[in-house]
């Protein structure tokens, strides 16, 4: 049995929902990012560490504040 990983789960909403409300931000207003709104945000990201030399199996730390931004 195959396990789903996040980006799966991410990819299969955007594909499914592109238009339903991924994630709700409260600071400094209300603002809503839909499941293809963040599925293209971060395909951004993955094809700027690609760029970087980064690959799969490698491991990345992320450190940030718990925001959409």
């Amino acid at each position: 049995i195959g396990r789903a990983t996040l980006g799966d789960q991410l990819r299969r909403h955007a594909r499914t929902r592109p238009d339903k409300v991924a994630v709700v931000s409260y600071a400094p207003d209300r603002s809503e990012t839909t499941y293809a709104q963040l599925d293209a945000r971060a395909n951004r990201y993955a094809h700027l560490l690609l760029g970087r030399g980064v690959g799969r199996g490698d491991v990345v730390a992320v450190m940030a504040r718990n925001s959409v931004e």
